[in-house]
């Protein structure tokens, strides 16, 4: 690997961040920006 290349952690180790708030809405702060998401249980549980 070079000092180029960016190291991608797994999704089970990224911190849980909502994306939509309580009206469904993306806010504004992370609308035009690629992402990844994962699927949670109500306890933030991540699941494959």
């Amino acid at each position: 690997m070079t000092n180029t290349q960016m190291q991608i952690p797994e999704l089970s180790k990224l911190e849980y961040l909502p994306y939509i708030n309580s009206q469904g809405k993306l806010p504004i702060s992370l609308q035009g920006k690629i992402g990844v998401y994962g699927i949670f249980d109500q306890d933030k549980n991540y699941y494959l």
